[in-house]
């Protein structure tokens, strides 16, 4: 288990409730449950028990913990609660078909999608998932790559929906904003969980 938290304010995923929150670390006090449920689900309880010796083993972890691997472990459990939830919508449905990591959809280029969504065998739905704490370079040129991959999906006769969360885009709308009018669907998680079943079924949002 790694915990680190350098930010002063962050936003947390949590995968057994399946709510994105916000928490502001810089505060002074916090609720004694908020403190225990927050160091349950961490496994920080866990950790104060099993080791001799925090501050080393704390330092040792933000040393070894770069950017690039809190970005990967976020993206990562962020598309995993995606799965999750078009795999509970379409159980029931036999004509329907969820593929991870599909890499089958013959577009002009090769691609692999995060999730792709079939209906009597025949691709109907691409997902891509992604989720950034913080700004920079690579979200901006995912927003750019994706408005281009557009055109090729729905010339494909599918639809392209595009699930990005997390605080960095705060800072970022701006890069955002004209992908909101290229793309058939970008949904943070809060929306895509409530309108995926109307997507899916009746091919219609309510937002």
């Amino acid at each position: 288990m790694i915990l680190a938290i350098i930010d002063k304010k962050i936003g947390i995923l949590d995968a057994d409730d399946k709510t994105f929150k916000n928490i502001d670390f810089s505060k002074r006090y916090f609720k004694m449950d908020e403190i225990i449920k927050f160091s349950k689900k961490t496994g920080l309880l866990n950790l104060f028990s099993g080791i001799n010796d925090l501050y080393s083993y704390l330092t040792g972890t933000e040393v070894g913990l770069d950017t690039n691997a809190r970005k990967n472990r976020s993206g990562h459990i962020f598309e995993k609660l995606v799965g999750n939830i078009l795999n509970e919508t379409i159980k029931d449905k036999e004509e329907y078909r969820l593929v991870a990591e599909d890499k089958d959809i013959k577009l002009r280029r090769n691609k692999r999608f995060d999730y792709v969504v079939y209906k009597n065998n025949i691709p109907k739905f691409v997902f891509e998932c992604n989720f950034y704490n913080g700004a920079g370079s690579k979200p901006i040129e995912v927003a750019h790559a994706y408005m281009d991959l557009q055109d090729n999906i729905s010339n494909s006769g599918m639809i392209f929906i595009w699930i990005t969360d997390g605080l960095g885009w705060k800072k970022m709308f701006t890069a955002l904003k004209p992908a909101l009018n290229k793309i058939d669907y970008i949904f943070n998680y809060n929306i895509f969980r409530d309108n995926i079943e109307k997507i899916l079924f009746e091919n219609k949002c309510t937002i």
